[in-house]
């Protein structure tokens, strides 16, 4: 936006050629821009429910952009494109600085200079400006409004996701933010400025609905935690269960037998409910999974030597269908051991290995 340009010299002292050519562009620039922004304002005033208080202040300020129009276009007559002396100078320092000239009946009549009058402008147009909400930052500012809505009513919903004891405290939050924001809007309306209030405003809703925000997401990851916990102590309650009967069924097929015991799962008391003993009960059960999986690993491999011996017997015996008398000796008490409950695997191993001596023997032999 162009500003209002420093006038050059003074009533009793004239500007030199150079000041005012410089002076004079930046006049010309600043009364059509101010010209074209009336314009849009006098619209404005034309649809305003208060257009009836606003027309003399909108009469008086194109009033008084007239006289330093009129002046400015004398102005422009005697600097005649450069071509001045000192006595023209002089008379461009009487035009700039004297008293404008309004119109018969203007209430621009009034006892102000160029410079001055120009400052007048400027004024009325910013109350303008700020009472009808067309300048510049008025738009900025209604957007800014709207997003302050469009947050506090965010904000509204992400409250009623909140536990139901902590509902009442964001609530009276939330109510502050709206009346601070009906306040202003109020004082928008009346033309004052919200820069301040609505920036801070703007800082609280936000923080505020970040922390709802975090909140709630630290909420649901703790619901997670709590939904993977429950889930995983339940199975590992189930595989307590299932190793428990194959312990026990293995202590009763072969011996010895793995003293592993079997971990229990309720050793590790409730599963809490908060985000910092969900992690470590967690990690817990995690040690109890790997602890099961060392159990199951040696009893299943115990039983499965047992059952690998009496595998390695019977083909044995399928190999030589007559047997000597010893052979046979050997593979009755064999398979006498093996059949024994519970089996001393480390016996019956040393006979299953003694009845393959005596048949490889008797195959030597003939």
């Amino acid at each position: 936006m162009t500003t209002i340009p420093t006038a050059p010299g003074a009533i009793d002292r004239p500007g030199t050629p150079e000041e005012v050519m410089d002076y004079l562009g930046q006049l010309g620039d600043w009364l059509m821009e101010r010209r074209q922004e009336l314009s849009a304002i006098d619209a404005a005033v034309l649809r305003s429910p208060d257009r009836a208080a606003l027309t003399a202040d909108m009469a008086l300020v194109l009033s008084v952009w007239q006289a330093v129009k009129d002046r400015y276009d004398a102005l422009l007559t005697t600097w005649d494109s450069g071509r001045v002396g000192q006595q023209e100078l002089l008379a461009i320092s009487a035009l700039l600085w004297g008293r404008l000239e309004g119109r018969p009946g203007d209430p621009a009549t009034v006892a102000v200079s160029v410079p001055e009058g120009c400052r007048m402008v400027e004024a009325l147009t910013n109350q303008l400006r700020q009472r009808l909400q067309v300048g510049p930052n008025a738009a900025q500012y209604a957007a800014r409004i709207a997003g302050l809505r469009a947050q506090i009513d965010r904000i509204h919903d992400q409250i009623g996701l909140e536990p139901p004891a902590q509902q009442p405290s964001a609530r009276a939050i939330e109510e502050r933010f709206g009346s601070r924001l009906a306040a202003i809007i109020e004082k928008f309306s009346r033309g004052g400025d919200i820069g301040g209030v609505l920036s801070a405003l703007e800082v609280d809703a936000a923080r505020f609905e970040r922390d709802l925000l975090v909140t709630q997401g630290k909420r649901r990851q703790s619901l997670e935690l709590l939904g993977r916990a429950r889930k995983l102590a339940a199975e590992l309650a189930e595989r307590q269960a299932a190793l428990t009967e194959l312990v026990a069924r293995c202590i009763a097929t072969v011996t010895p037998a793995p003293t592993y015991a079997v971990p229990q799962v309720s050793a590790l008391g409730p599963v809490p409910n908060t985000p910092d003993k969900l992690d470590a009960y967690l990690g817990r059960l995690e040690q109890v999974d790997k602890a099961m999986d060392v159990v199951h690993e040696a009893y299943t491999a115990a039983l499965a030597d047992r059952d690998g011996l009496e595998l390695a017997f019977q083909r044995l015996r399928l190999q030589t269908p007559a047997p000597g008398a010893l052979t046979v000796a050997i593979g009755d008490v064999a398979a006498r051991s093996l059949a024994e409950r519970p089996c001393p695997v480390r016996v019956a191993g040393h006979l299953v290995d003694a009845y393959k001596a005596s048949l490889d023997g008797q195959a030597g032999a003939v």
